[in-house]
């Protein structure tokens, strides 16, 4: 009986091996600001990462281990280092996909900590959580709903910013745990729902555990178009209404995008051009949960913030792909943006023009080497006098094992 067991053991640990795929992935980081703003910072990541079938359902999981330092002084001696070292569950997840004969449809599933973005693409939230999620497609229609916590997430590599106490404790490295927060959406869609237009709808809300003042809670209604245009073109349309309540006071959100794109044949070469904007009354503007910001150079969150990009990319070599970026950068009211240098006196609502050259080599498979080096130009009547523009580079190398 021991034999047989020893036996069935090794036959279910070796096939569990067989089937499992892993790696990991090393980045190096150095970044380089100056200016108006000066920073040096370099970041060293090591991702460990399984992943590997069980019962018709595929489980994943990855770790990671990250140094990075930083200084604001980069032209003394002592340059005052600031040092931070974590190691993060990354990802653990269990997902599926069912067949619902009796509908003609299918239902895919997950369970567990996984990245998370809105309907939007990350203006909204951009991030993490502990939860699950489900998505039933019937032909073209689909329907979905997931639930999400954020609590039990380490707070140094959290993105959750739902409220200023939520930004205040971003900075706080007593906090071992990020802000508690519950998510939970409702999504349908359509493909095809109109001249070859995919429609998709998502309600987005979170619940704040804070107890008093601080707690502010809050819905996000977004509505998507998409799908090809005449001319081998794209489009994305999107629009979201947001409302926040706290104890004293409730603030209401706007923010609307449109991107266009397309590809060339001429040296594989892409065209995209992108414009954002954000409105908010009542309170500090449109609040985003953990959302991206509206620039590559310096950081503008898209709380009272428009943009209006303008990125081409070509690939002169099979290895090798460089392109530019133009951003012209606003405000949506005389609000002072959260810009070194900027009047608060200003009535003036464009704020400047970022522009990024960006590259990568990719010599192998497993090898990569990325760049992008930009400046931000402040528009004069937006920044007290003596406003020195902003320049960034940053490489990025990755190796996968």
């Amino acid at each position: 009986m021991k034999h047989f067991l020893r036996l069935s053991l090794f036959l279910v640990v070796a096939g569990f091996a067989h089937a499992l795929d892993w790696g990991v992935n090393l980045s190096e980081i150095p970044l380089v600001m100056a200016g108006q703003t000066t920073l040096g910072y370099e970041d060293s990541k090591a991702l460990l990462w399984v992943s590997t079938p069980i019962s018709g359902m595929k489980f994943k999981a990855s770790g990671e281990g990250d140094i990075s330092a930083s200084t604001t002084e980069l032209y003394t001696a002592n340059r005052n280092l600031t040092s931070a070292a974590t190691l993060d569950l990354v990802e653990m997840s269990l997902s599926g996909l069912n067949s619902w004969d009796s509908l003609h449809g299918v239902v895919e599933w997950n369970l567990g900590r996984r990245a998370i973005t809105d309907l939007t693409g990350g203006w909204i939230v951009d991030s993490r959580w502990d939860g699950a999620s489900a998505t039933a497609r019937f032909g073209q229609a689909k329907m979905g709903a997931s639930a999400g916590y954020s609590g039990l997430l380490l707070n140094s590599t959290a993105r959750v910013a739902g409220s200023p106490a939520d930004v205040a404790d971003q900075s706080d490295t007593s906090l071992l745990l990020a802000p508690k927060r519950l998510y939970g959406s409702l999504t349908t869609g359509l493909d095809d729902a109109f001249f070859r237009q995919d429609f998709q709808a998502e309600l987005l809300g979170d619940y704040d555990f804070r107890s008093g003042d601080q707690a502010v809670h809050g819905l996000y209604l977004t509505g998507s178009v998409s799908g090809p245009l005449p001319g081998e073109l794209r489009e994305r349309v999107f629009g979201t209404g947001s409302r926040r309540d706290s104890p004293s006071t409730s603030t209401y959100g706007l923010i609307s995008g449109v991107e266009l794109s397309s590809n060339f044949l001429f040296l594989g070469s892409r065209l995209v051009l992108t414009g954002v904007g954000a409105w908010g009354w009542g309170g500090y503007g449109f609040q985003p949960l953990s959302g991206d910001t509206l620039t590559d150079v310096v950081s503008l969150t898209p709380a009272h913030g428009a943009s209006a990009k303008l990125d081409y990319s070509i690939r002169p070599l099979p290895l090798l792909a460089v392109g530019a970026k133009v951003n012209s950068l606003w405000r949506t009211s005389l609000d002072p943006p959260a810009l070194s240098g900027s009047d608060p006196n200003s009535t003036g609502l464009w704020l400047g023009t970022e522009g990024v050259l960006y590259g990568s080599w990719n010599p192998t498979s497993d090898v990569s080497l990325g760049w992008s080096g930009g400046v931000f130009y402040p528009q004069s009547d937006a920044f007290v006098s003596g406003t020195q523009p902003t320049w960034l580079l940053a490489i990025v190398a990755t190796m996968k094992l």
